[in-house]
């Protein structure tokens, strides 16, 4: 039997891990006539000149999530030395061989909530796409602290979260199809049934996503979450863990065909 969807609940399955998945995942990621993975090539240029506006040139910059590292060899070819991580092994591997500067860039595969990363010392940490959002509070609290460890004093954190008009795109939903496979999910022909459920009062959409494979019989669950915020409550939560929010701006992506424009970048310091 299949309970309804709670609060914050996590699945054992990961899309990034899917060896199948992934692959499609970072074919989305290139695929600049839309932004279901990564946004638009005007968006990320938009966001690239504001990041170079506020972190010193030749720093060194950490990529949270740095996907096939269409951030990272932008920056490096300005002159920062870029170290990118991500758990999307075909990513990373498109990363190496395609977006790689000697000396400028370094990428790294694994999950960064649990990655070391050498103990070593970043100018700056980025975190951009609204990952920071799809994580569960206990796992923030975790990347912040981790974040922290990773600045000196002064140093910087960019990163983006949507704001509240995000619950009036994402409304509560459940369906099922049948596909006959070969499309992003499957290979094989497969029943796919899809929960949204809003949880207002914790300002969190969670999107679940149950896939049983007609030839394996094997049934998967991926549940993704998205969170929601307004400036004050973001101040709170980096004030909380350390950090000094000194700027937000609302106007870097324009258009987004996947989920919502209503994204506030924030940069904030390490204090």
């Amino acid at each position: 039997m299949i309970q309804e969807l709670k609060l914050f609940q996590q699945s054992i399955s990961s899309i990034w891990r899917d060896s199948y998945i992934s692959k499609n995942l970072l074919k989305a990621h290139l695929d600049f006539n839309n932004d279901a993975a990564s946004r638009g090539v005007v968006s990320i240029n938009n966001t690239i000149d504001w990041i170079i506006k506020r972190v010193p040139n030749k720093a060194s910059i950490l990529d949270l999530g740095s996907g096939p590292g269409l951030y990272a060899i932008e920056l490096a070819k300005l002159g920062y030395k870029v170290t990118g991580v991500d758990f999307n092994k075909s990513s990373i591997e498109y990363a190496i061989d395609n977006n790689h500067i000697e000396g400028k860039t370094e990428y790294i595969y694994g999950d960064y909530l649990n990655e070391s990363l050498n103990n070593s010392i970043y100018d700056s940490v980025l975190m951009i796409y609204c990952d920071f959002g799809a994580l569960i509070p206990s796992e923030q609290e975790k990347i912040l602290k981790k974040i922290y460890s990773l600045l000196p004093k002064d140093g910087v954190f960019i990163f983006d979260v949507f704001g509240k008009r995000l619950a009036d795109i994402k409304k509560d939903k459940r369906n099922w199809y049948y596909s006959n496979g070969g499309d992003f999910w499957r290979e094989n022909p497969y029943i796919m049934l899809e929960e949204v459920k809003n949880f207002p009062n914790s300002q969190a959409i969670g999107a679940r996503y149950i896939l049983i494979d007609e030839v394996t019989k094997e049934k998967t669950d991926y549940i993704m979450w998205d969170q929601y915020y307004d400036e004050k409550q973001i101040k709170t939560l980096l004030e909380n863990n350390g950090f000094l929010v000194e700027e937000i701006e609302h106007s870097l992506v324009k258009e987004n065909q996947f989920i919502s424009n209503d994204v506030m970048f924030i940069k904030a310091k390490k204090i």
